[in-house]
């Protein structure tokens, strides 16, 4: 059963990066994020091997923690192994963790989608949005897809789970083009909404923090914006003293870790700091 859920939590909601083969590893993991201070998990399917993708291993991962654990499926594969997940294969494995105990779900922004910048070239507008100009990644404008991504919303809704919507762009936006984005993903009714931009200088990256100022006055959303690139490690830091309510960070660096994450400890530390009187 169900314990928590994301929207329960306190800000910011410190994530532990899950990425592990099998049930026993993984239980090891979150047992070691909670020591370190993460208060949710975030935990990628397909990284688990073998039996371990089965919902009786998926409950005991569930029952393992009375944090909320968030299923993720963006089609990265183990060490040797080459398997390609559609939309649909995604979203139903995704929808079946909801259904054995997760507490809510990673859907990215062009699911069942094949060529989501297309739809900005057929459908955009950039008068009213203005983020097609840098013509980002993971961005759908066909109206077709956009209903079946609310209908998906909707039945993980009926479920009891909360959905993050996600997009890795691929390119900077600016503040107007940020904001835009996100108020596109809001109509869609997430709980939550994560935009990643990649940042190569430090005039973006104030930028970056200038937009989580905004997204934090406009959005009626909760959301996590941060940028990648080593320069983006900064707002990863403190773009939660400026208003994202999330921050995914990693207890330990394993083969499939992204090494631009934070370290759980690190970050609950720093956090720890700002928030002191």
């Amino acid at each position: 059963m169900r314990k928590c859920s994301f929207t329960e939590s306190g800000e910011p909601i410190i994530l532990g990066v899950l990425k592990e083969a099998t049930v026993d590893a993984t239980l090891k993991q979150i047992r070691d994020c909670e020591a370190a201070g993460a208060t949710a998990f975030n935990l990628h399917l397909s990284l688990l091997e073998g039996e371990s993708r089965e919902p009786s291993s998926l409950k005991r991962i569930f029952e393992g923690s009375d944090s909320p654990i968030m299923a993720v499926h963006y089609n990265n594969n183990p060490k040797g192994v080459t398997r390609k997940a559609t939309s649909d294969e995604r979203m139903a494995e995704v929808i079946r963790a909801v259904k054995c105990g997760a507490a809510g779900i990673d859907m990215q922004g062009y699911t069942f989608c094949a060529d989501s910048r297309a739809t900005l070239e057929k459908y955009g507008d950039p008068e009213r949005y203005p983020f097609i100009t840098a013509s980002p990644k993971e961005v759908v404008l066909d109206p077709e897809i956009i209903e079946r991504q609310k209908e998906a919303i909707r039945e993980v809704h009926s479920l009891g789970g909360e959905v993050l919507m996600s997009c890795h762009t691929g390119v900077f936006l600016n503040t107007k083009q940020i904001v835009s984005l996100a108020k596109l993903m809001e109509e869609r009714s997430p709980d939550f909404i994560k935009i990643v931009t990649p940042v190569d200088n430090k005039d973006d990256v104030i930028i970056a923090l200038n937009s989580i100022r905004a997204l934090k006055r406009e959005l009626h959303t909760r959301f996590s914006y941060h940028c990648s690139g080593r320069v983006g490690r900064i707002t990863r830091y403190i773009g939660p003293y400026f208003g994202s309510s999330q921050v995914f960070a990693m207890n330990h660096y394993n083969e499939y870790a992204d090494k631009e994450q934070l370290l759980i400890a690190k970050f609950a530390d720093f956090y720890g700091e700002v928030k002191s009187p």
